[in-house]
């Protein structure tokens, strides 16, 4: 099994900075086993639903870095009218978003093709993180109207020492500089119910990756791999759930 790097190599003490097309690459051939393994996921986005009132699901909502659909699958199962568009940045996602639902657009989260508060809830599940987040956070405030609302992994993550998580921290302050007003946010730990051999094959048949593997040469030695595995205990993620309204312009 192949092991795909989605991250540019600087060095263990730099920031890494994700590499777009390897991103879109690399989701893009996980899309036909994503939902298989995606198990912490679709925890995140059953918990995202269950916090918010369920008068934010009216008008227009767009599932902002959708993937295969999972957010917009728990929306449909309790309110199967509600009015969703889906937009990601890999091309094979949609493909697969499209074939269930049937209005996904292939748009980028950090630039999107929307006029200013063209939806009434912006909800985004276990995407942000793989954006500059501020650009996000900026775009999905600008077209929603009144609600937004997502979910993101954040520092302290397991594998947050390659890995550049955003800080609690940072992601409040930038809703509060967008004109966000908080409802509520809380911290949840997600675990990860993977281990060995078969949390290497979590990270490859879901798209993500591998950052403390990546050495000099971009590609980690089978010693490294077998080494890093051996050395993870109960992996998981920290998960910030945050809700807000849009403040009136």
């Amino acid at each position: 099994m192949d092991v795909y790097i989605n991250y540019s190599y600087k060095s263990h003490d730099a920031p890494v900075e994700i590499n777009k097309n390897r991103l879109i690459k690399s989701f893009s051939k996980s899309a036909n086993t994503y939902n298989q393994w995606a198990i912490p996921q679709y925890q995140v986005a059953e918990h995202l639903i269950n916090c918010l009132d369920k008068n934010t699901f009216s008008g227009k909502i767009l599932d902002a870095g959708c993937g295969t659909g999972i957010i917009t699958n728990h929306i449909k199962h309790l309110f199967p009218e509600a009015n969703i568009t889906g937009i990601d940045i890999s091309p094979k996602m949609i493909d697969n978003y499209n074939s269930i639902y049937g209005q996904g657009i292939l748009n980028d989260m950090q630039n999107l093709s929307f006029q200013d508060n063209y939806f009434d809830h912006c909800i985004s599940s276990f995407s942000l993180h793989w954006t500059d987040f501020k650009k996000s956070l900026s775009e999905i405030i600008r077209v929603s109207n009144k609600f937004i609302s997502f979910a993101l992994p954040i520092e302290g993550s397991f594998i947050s020492n390659n890995f550049p998580f955003p800080k609690k921290e940072d992601i409040i302050l930038s809703c509060i500089n967008y004109g966000l007003s908080i409802q509520f946010k809380t911290i949840q730990k997600i675990n990860i119910p993977y281990q060995g051999l078969d949390l290497l094959k979590y990270f490859h048949y879901t798209g993500t990756s591998l950052p403390y593997l990546i050495e000099k040469k971009g590609i980690a030695s089978r010693k490294t791999i077998l080494k890093w595995l051996d050395s993870i205990q109960n992996p998981n993620y920290q998960i910030l759930f945050l809700h807000g309204t849009k403040d009136p312009s």
